[in-house]
């Protein structure tokens, strides 16, 4: 969430008190940001050429979607 831009590292420590009740503190988010950051860019590296980002097929896994009522 934090690599992302979205959230800073106190609001991802709420985020998993408020959702999951995991209580950890926002210096220790930080700190697997900074251990974790280069792992995970290199296995993101990886997985790019394998994605086809011009395909035009669309894959939903048990979505259901409701439209004013009616599925």
């Amino acid at each position: 969430m934090f690599c992302l831009g979205k959230y800073s590292f106190r609001n991802i420590a709420l985020i998993l008190l408020t959702v999951v009740n995991v209580q950890v503190s926002h210096t220790a988010i930080s700190n697997w940001c900074t251990k974790f950051a280069p792992m995970l860019q290199n296995i993101s590296l990886q997985l790019i050429p394998v994605l086809n980002f011009n395909s035009d097929e669309w894959h939903a896994d048990e979505t259901v979607v409701i439209i004013q009522g009616p599925k």
